[in-house]
């Protein structure tokens, strides 16, 4: 058996009446209450990254084994067999194929045995660290929308994606959702606005610190902040990476409500200092973009140098937008649009920023 999935305080949090035992010495722990009944009475509320009902559907095998009653829970499978098996799909918060995308080390590492899946490897070590583990950006959606952050960290909701697939969708609230070094398709989902990256979007100013202060396994909207205040202490600005789009080869789908597609940023030193822009889509790579829809307010912003230019021409059914003739975006089905650019900007001839209307 494994449980390294067992989330000590969250399990505490799903079920508050084992506190009471702890304190009176009845049970050790929340641990010692799980392995020694909770297991065989197919209680679930083990972690934020274990839903009961979505590993079911996605193993019906296991969901087989499960009405057949050969195991109490599905959970108990996944303890016994299935993580080391290597089995990932244990809830909708977390995406295999993205989390290898953008920690790709990590390949070598499963194919010798250090981790059985960079699952294993998430929830030993990723979540602690901030590690995304899918393109929906938790820490953002917590920091735009503070209200929630009491629900997940009591444990009412697991983490900052669940109340926006379940609720923050449908009420509007905003959010952002990013890709990774290689290529992505980022489908994107919700009414609210929506930022969409492309490439992968780090800040490695602190690196390997655990932003996950209290070991929860979330990252709240407090702790972020403190993160990235930290970062600013040490090195005078939050920096920002992005894996640049060379290469890669994204389709970043629209949805409801205004989608704000991005395709570039101005470089800051660790200092604090303006170094220059970075245009993603520059070389081989470039994104297409699906589902734009200008009646929803939908942008495109752009940012180059001051000595480049770019240009934004049909061709086909198409509108491709080049910066020095490269082409860095296809909007599909856009060759009838008709593109306004709005909030240029220009630092003392530096660079310039476009938003695309």
């Amino acid at each position: 058996m494994n449980f390294d999935i067992f989330d000590e305080q969250y399990y505490l949090q799903q079920y508050p009446y084992l506190q009471p035992a702890i304190e009176q010495g009845i049970i050790q722990s929340g641990l010692d209450h799980f392995q020694r009944f909770g297991f065989q009475l197919g209680l679930t509320g083990v972690s934020r990254y274990y839903n009961e009902g979505y590993y079911l559907d996605n193993n019906p095998d296991v969901a087989e084994a499960f009405n057949d009653r050969r195991f109490p829970s599905g959970l108990s499978h996944f303890i016994v067999f299935g993580y080391e098996e290597g089995r990932n799909n244990t809830t909708p918060d977390y995406d295999e194929t993205f989390y290898l995308k953008n920690n790709s080390y990590l390949i070598s590492q499963i194919e010798t045995g250090t981790y059985k899946s960079g699952f294993s490897h998430f929830i030993k070590v990723g979540r602690q660290q901030g590690l995304q583990a899918t393109s929906f950006t938790n820490p953002e959606y917590l920091q735009r929308n503070p209200d929630i952050v009491d629900a997940i960290n009591n444990g009412v909701l697991p983490t900052g994606q669940t109340h926006y697939r379940e609720y923050g969708q449908f009420e509007g609230r905003s959010t952002m959702f990013t890709g990774t070094p290689s290529s992505d398709v980022i489908a994107t989902y919700g009414e609210g606005d929506k930022t969409i990256y492309g490439v992968s979007v780090n800040y490695p100013s602190i690196g390997s610190e655990n932003i996950d202060s209290n070991n929860d396994g979330e990252i709240s909207a407090e702790e972020y902040s403190q993160w990235v205040n930290r970062s600013i202490a040490s090195n005078s600005s939050p920096v920002v990476a992005y894996s640049g789009g060379s290469d890669e080869f994204d389709t970043l789908i629209g949805s409801e409500g205004k989608d704000i597609f991005v395709f570039g940023d101005t470089i800051v030193s660790s200092r604090g200092f303006f170094q220059g822009v970075q245009t993603f889509y520059k070389g081989e790579g470039e994104a297409l973009i699906q589902g734009f829809n200008q009646a929803d307010g939908d942008e495109i912003r752009l940012v180059i140098s001051s000595s480049e230019t770019y240009s934004i021409l049909p061709s086909g059914d198409d509108l491709i937008i080049a910066v020095e003739g490269d082409t860095i975006a296809i909007l599909e089905d856009g060759a009838d649009l008709t593109l306004i650019p709005t909030n240029q900007s220009d630092l003392s001839g530096f660079y310039q920023s476009f938003t695309l209307i």
